[in-house]
């Protein structure tokens, strides 16, 4: 952390497993596994958390976009990971693919908005709070209907340097 950066977290993302219609999330391992391309940060952190479960799905294909991932992943009646935020987020994601809890140890992405420290007065602050109340009732509330296996661990995060705001 440096001192000339300000930090506001917005929202604690869980990755959780996605997969086509039908499939069964228990038994992934003759079913094609569709990435996130290696040169964006969730394809690597979901890289990351595989070789640390200790698992090695067969390369093969690799989307940077959320669509092409759920697309390709149901079209091939396969499976990926992905986080609450992207499933929830993308336009007919339930349509094409089915989300289910991590057959890993759980993980999740942490998202904040960070800032030049003074240069832009209170407008951080102001735009982190719309962000955060802007996902708490148009994602994590739908959230705990779609996606009920992930309990709390879909959350807003407190301003732990603005307490009062």
């Amino acid at each position: 952390k440096v001192d000339w950066v300000q930090q506001h977290p917005i929202l604690r993302d869980p990755f959780l497993l996605v997969c086509a219609p039908g499939c069964d999330p228990t038994n992934l391992t003759n079913l094609p596994f569709v990435r996130y391309a290696n040169d964006l940060q969730i394809g690597r952190q979901i890289e990351a958390q595989l070789r640390r479960s200790g698992l090695d799905p067969a390369r093969g294909f690799e989307f940077s976009s959320n669509q092409a991932l759920f697309s390709m992943t149901a079209e091939l009646q396969g499976w990926s990971i992905t986080t609450a935020l992207a499933y929830l987020g993308t336009p007919l994601s339930g349509e094409r693919v089915t989300a289910h809890p991590l057959p890993m140890p759980r993980f999740a992405r942490r998202l904040a908005l960070h800032a030049r420290a003074g240069a832009l007065g209170r407008l951080p602050v102001k735009i982190a709070q719309d962000m955060r109340h802007c996902l708490q009732t148009r994602i994590v509330q739908q959230a705990k209907t779609r996606l009920p296996f992930l309990g709390d661990t879909l959350q807003i995060l407190n301003d732990e340097a603005n307490p009062n705001i």
